[in-house]
């Protein structure tokens, strides 16, 4: 499994789907239990390597925003939505998080957690094999997946978001989201 074939399991999840985010992770996970075990685990780490690189600041300004407002789980899941858009999606919320204003798709990030999307390596792992031990394979080498404190300039002492701020730092999704 290698970086291009883990972004062409996501896309083919997403053509396949039609927009329903839950059925692409069932899409997904019925792909990946037909691979090796070796492929699975190393899915499941690439997207791990992807998640961490989505702990920026500014994302979870626009996931508040789209959100309405957003939590450090919702992040979390708000964080595996992006990837499960595919690469350039991704690529373009680390570029700069305000263009996600102009995907369509992006108010269904309201609708649909990226939560299942965590843990589909996992289960497809235990439908192939019957075994849970999926955390331990999967742990292997993880503490090499760089993870960052971030801090969060655009709310104030109370953990609120400050609407001037977020005005500012990403306009595009401001007018989308906020009504003034």
């Amino acid at each position: 499994m290698n970086k291009d074939k883990f972004w062409k399991l996501i896309e083919d999840s997403i053509l396949a789907s039609q927009g329903n985010f839950d059925k692409q992770v069932d899409i997904l996970k019925s792909h990946l239990v037909k691979l090796p075990v070796e492929d699975i685990v190393k899915f499941d780490r690439i997207f791990y390597e992807y998640y961490a690189q989505t702990k920026i600041s500014t994302l979870w300004a626009a996931a508040d925003l789209i959100e309405g407002w957003c939590s450090d789980d919702r992040f979390d899941y708000f964080r595996a939505w992006v990837i499960g858009q595919g690469k350039a999606v991704f690529d373009l919320a680390l570029d700069n998080p305000d263009n996600l204003a102009d995907i369509d798709s992006i108010i269904l990030a309201r609708k649909y957690s990226g939560e299942l999307l965590m843990y589909a390596a996992s289960e497809a792992y235990e439908e192939k094999t019957g075994e849970e031990d999926f955390d331990e394979l999967s742990i292997e080498g993880e503490e090499s997946i760089p993870y960052q404190e971030i801090t969060l300039d655009w709310v104030d002492e109370t953990k609120q978001a400050i609407p001037s701020r977020l005005k500012t730092l990403l306009p595009k999704l401001y007018h989308r989201f906020r009504k003034e």
